[in-house]
């Protein structure tokens, strides 16, 4: 199908409705992302768990373990996992407003 027939579909709709659709676009390309990194997170926390060099394989990893002050093994595991539950927590903060939002649209 061609872009112009898109347009045609989009030109029937209102200004307010293409700003709508276009917001919730948006905020669904952003929970798309969240989704995506969420899922991304589990490995590398998973890979810090089990290996006990894994923050000194990786030269990015290498400059937050002497940020945070070479911390032991067990703390690795502590912020690794506080910061994934702060991640899942805000994420899950956001995708509940973003369903209350699209919800609202259809009633």
């Amino acid at each position: 199908m061609s872009t112009n027939f898109f347009l045609k579909v989009f030109n029937v709709f209102e200004a307010k409705q293409k700003k709508t659709f276009i917001s919730l676009l948006a905020l669904m390309l952003i929970a798309t992302v969240l989704e995506t990194f969420g899922i991304g997170l589990i490995i590398p926390i998973i890979m810090a768990i089990f290996e006990s060099d894994f923050f000194l394989k990786y030269e990015f990893l290498k400059k937050i373990y002497f940020f945070l002050g070479q911390p032991s093994q067990e703390q690795i595991i502590i912020y690794t996992c506080s910061l994934l539950i702060v991640f899942y927590f805000l994420k899950n903060i956001f995708l509940y407003f973003f369903f209350c939002y699209g919800g609202r649209l259809y009633l």
